[in-house]
């Protein structure tokens, strides 16, 4: 019953996916399920009547929407609530709880447990992080499939109680420093939109259970959360970036405040000065806090003003005085900036334009990229003049942001390692140089500087699915499409990956099962 649910509400939540904040841009109608939809493919339609698809520019997003859309709103366009489905198994579960009982048959999971051969990926995670009280457990928050734990560094992986959530996305994780039974969950999907979220949900029993904190929100709202911090001390005091502005509780959740308005991408924390505070917002905004988070100044000496759609922040404990921006251009989505204050984020200095940190190619000679959609950065706690920056692959500066070399490829041009397209989530575990990587494929973590890279991603159970077919005779053979994930086939007890990219529609010919 619990995994049909959890289709149930993914199905529905997915519904309303994807989008941009540029006025009323059809990205942004998206969003709204007041617009009919006919009216948003129009203005789709109109955006592109003239111009060459390209890669990071939004159109395969779309029609993803509008392939899930188009069916279920024909022939009036009038849109569905989200959560409406999901109250309404709800209530017949309560109501008529006979009927419900039939639901209950002998389910049994069918795959897939590991990462498919050939290539393949377990799925998208936006965010990977390390219990504060045991470095070798590690969360990771998938944006259509729950939260998962680790309590051996990655060598296996289990799914929190999050199947039952009406919004089973998860973009962060805080864990309380002075009780690891204490979890907080940013939830929806901060980067794509794949899942709406909630608000800010607690649990005290390490997972079991779930309840709703003061920020709590219906999907319906259509608002995400893209990043949850806890005080480095005081672990009653959380802060989180949203769409709808940042909101700080100092009561462990039961209250929030938005002490700031706007969309807010990232926020961070002063190595050990934790009264000051960075965020960025509204694309192109740098804000700083001097009484942690409860009032916000924007910065902009040195920070770009304009022709940016996204910015991203990190430091370092190494020197605490220094913050960096990474800044993708909202020209064509690739790489605009990388810049470096040296005095707590008070005034900035660009360190690169180029070459293309945010591109496809692993020489950083192409143009364009997938910013507003994966933008990843991070310092090295050890060395502050050592970060990584995460787009499409994995580029690494050893002199504070002048010069730049790839180390990790999306499919392992030029002899590099292999990290999956896609790069979501950068986090250093505390003390070390270790790197972990969320990205379209799952987990990955490097322990040498980049050098190599392990894929952590076997048995995350986190494919987001768009169709499957399945052989007339043979119970064992089952084609499906993937997202971001490729075209795999399930034959005997094996997974495979038989086509790459994202996959869609899957079929076996009913009269031939070797014809797919």
């Amino acid at each position: 019953m619990k995994r049909l649910l959890w289709l149930v509400a993914l199905l529905f939540t997915w519904g309303l996916s994807y989008g941009q904040d540029a006025g009323e841009h059809w990205s942004d109608m998206m969003l709204d399920p007041e617009i009919n939809f006919y009216e948003v493919q129009d203005a789709f339609d109109s955006d592109w009547s003239d111009r060459e698809v390209e890669k990071g520019k939004g159109f395969k997003q779309f029609k993803r929407w509008e392939w899930f859309m188009e069916p279920r709103v024909y022939p009036s366009g009038e849109r569905f609530s989200s959560m409406a489905s999901w109250n309404a198994v709800q209530d017949e579960m309560r109501n008529a709880p006979s009927e419900a009982g039939r639901m209950n048959g002998v389910w049994s999971y069918f795959g897939n447990t590991d990462i498919p051969t050939s290539g393949g990926g377990a799925g998208r995670i936006n965010m990977v992080r390390t219990d504060p009280n045991n470095s070798s457990v590690y969360y990771a928050c998938a944006p259509g499939g729950g939260l998962w734990r680790s309590t051996n560094a990655g060598g296996s992986w289990s799914l929190l109680n999050t199947d039952l959530l009406a919004s089973i996305g998860v973009t962060d994780v805080a864990i309380d420093h002075s009780n690891s039974n204490v979890i907080y969950i940013a939830t929806g999907d901060g980067d794509a939109g794949d899942t709406y979220s909630l608000g800010v949900l607690k649990s005290t029993d390490d997972g079991a259970t779930w309840s709703s904190t003061g920020l709590n929100w219906d999907v319906t709202q259509t608002r995400r959360i893209n990043r949850l911090i806890m005080h480095p001390t005081d672990n009653l005091t959380l802060l989180a970036a949203t769409s709808n502005g940042i909101y700080k509780t100092t009561d462990g959740g039961s209250s929030w405040n938005q002490v700031q308005s706007g969309n807010f991408k990232d926020i961070e924390w002063k190595p050990n000065t934790p009264n000051v505070m960075y965020a960025t917002g509204n694309n192109t905004q740098f804000w700083r806090s001097t009484d942690t988070g409860t009032s916000w100044t924007q910065i902009t000496s040195g920070v770009p003003s304009s022709g940016v759609s996204r910015l991203a922040i990190t430091v370092s404990e190494a020197n605490q005085d220094v913050v960096y921006i990474l800044a993708g251009s909202s020209a064509n989505q690739g790489f605009y900036g990388f810049y470096r204050s040296l005095d707590s984020g008070l005034t900035f200095t660009q360190m690169a334009s180029s070459p293309n940190l945010l591109g496809w190619s692993e020489n950083g000679s192409d143009s364009g990229g997938q910013a507003w959609y994966d933008l990843a950065v991070a310092a090295d706690p050890n060395d502050a003049n050592t970060v990584y920056v995460g787009g499409v692959n994995v580029w690494k500066t050893t002199d504070g942001g002048t010069n730049w070399s790839c180390t990790g490829h999306w499919y392992g041009a030029a002899g590099l390692p292999y990290v999956h397209a896609d790069n979501h989530g950068f986090n250093f575990i505390p003390g070390t140089s270790t790197l972990l990587v969320a990205c379209d494929g799952g987990v990955f973590r490097t322990t040498n500087g980049g050098s190599s890279f392990t894929d952590l991603s076997s048995n995350l159970e986190i494919a987001q699915i768009y169709r499957l077919g399945t052989a007339q005779t043979n119970q064992n053979r089952v084609i499906s499409g993937w997202q971001d994930n490729g075209t795999n086939l399930k034959d005997g007890n094996n997974w495979s990956r038989v086509i790459g990219g994202d996959g869609f529609e899957s079929a076996i010919d009913y009269t031939n099962q070797d014809v797919m």
